[in-house]
């Protein structure tokens, strides 16, 4: 815990420093109608919406692991390859492919109060090693966790704002969607909690002329059990970026995130901590640091006015786990904002 504080305060600082050496235009208020005033789209809540306006989205993630990563005791140690583990393990996972399809809407009822609803679509490939030379594949598809999100501008001042965040995640998705050739998947391979998950959070944003940056903490906390005996650990989130203007309709971003999460609660019946790493509930906590370069691309008249293009590509600098690592991470996505009322 003392570790999280410590990096979220670092990157607290930094967005401070940063808000304090960019020009605030005071004299001018915040402004929706540029590239750089959406959130970077890695992060939750990347909607800028007026009064009355509607937001239908698309985002499609695509996430790559492979190796380990392992943490003994507060020091890290190099990165061990599958086959290096096949002498502790009967099958060890080699590397595991995510593809995410996100389906989402928003509303404005009023200036600065966005109600957002999202449901994932995933499908997670795992490639397993039972010897040097030989394998299966895993494959788990299926619908995820609904989650309900509401944000609200609590302070506006100069060119700058501070907005609150609450969501909660339902447990819509199935933790029964098992491969057909084995009893049951890894917590990894799952794509659904099984419990409720309440995320807090708060976002501060600034514009200057051409520029804007911002900060972001968001929490989630899963609650109570579910049908296997387990939850999911708790997460800190947080994220600094400053992005850039280069026309009315092009941004780029820069982005510093760091999360962590803690170890399932409670354990499945069905796994065995001792056939595989991913099975043991003790090695899924982690923490990581994460470097994203990224683009808005909104088309502001004519006759597709109000589309958006966005694209984030991230890369671990900082792994601190005991599972797969992470290699690299892709995230693209589509927005179209129209006005649904007249306010």
């Amino acid at each position: 815990m003392k570790s999280i504080m410590q990096v979220s305060r670092a990157l607290g600082i930094c967005g401070a420093l940063l808000a304090a050496a960019l020009p605030a235009e005071a004299q001018s208020g915040w402004s929706n109608d540029r590239p750089d005033a959406r959130l970077p789209l890695g992060l939750p809540g990347h909607y800028e919406l007026s009064s009355g306006q509607l937001a239908l989205s698309y985002q499609y993630r695509r996430d790559y692991y492979s190796d380990y990563r392992a943490d003994a005791f507060g020091v890290l140690l190099e990165p061990v390859s599958a086959e290096e583990l096949l002498g502790q393990y009967p099958t060890v996972p080699k590397r595991m492919r995510q593809h995410t399809h996100l389906f989402a809407a928003a509303f404005a009822p009023l200036d600065g109060m966005v109600i957002s609803a999202q449901l994932p679509l995933h499908s997670y490939g795992m490639d397993v090693l039972t010897d040097s030379v030989s394998g299966f594949s895993q494959r788990s598809s299926g619908i995820g966790d609904l989650s309900i999100a509401g944000s609200y501008r609590l302070l506006q001042w100069a060119r700058q704002r501070f907005d609150v965040h609450f969501g909660a995640g339902f447990p819509t998705g199935s933790l029964d969607s098992a491969d057909a050739a084995v009893d049951s998947l890894p917590y990894a391979m799952r794509f659904a909690s099984g419990t409720w998950v309440w995320s807090p959070g708060f976002t501060y944003l600034g514009q200057g002329t051409g520029v804007s940056w911002g900060f972001q903490l968001y929490w989630s906390f899963p609650v109570g059990a579910n049908a296997r005996n387990y939850r999911l650990g708790g997460g800190h989130y947080a994220s600094t970026w400053l992005a850039g203007a280069w026309a009315d309709w092009i941004s780029s971003s820069v982005r510093l995130a760091y999360r962590s999460w803690g170890a399932v609660d409670g354990y499945d019946p069905a796994l065995d901590p001792e056939r595989s790493p991913l099975e043991d509930p003790l090695s899924t906590p982690g923490r990581y640091v994460d470097g994203w370069i990224g683009t808005n691309l909104r088309i502001p008249y004519g006759p597709l006015a109000g589309h958006a293009l966005s694209v984030e590509v991230g890369y671990p600098l900082y792994i601190e786990a005991n599972s797969l690592r992470s290699r690299w991470y892709l995230t693209a996505g589509w927005q179209y904002a129209f006005r649904l009322l007249d306010r």
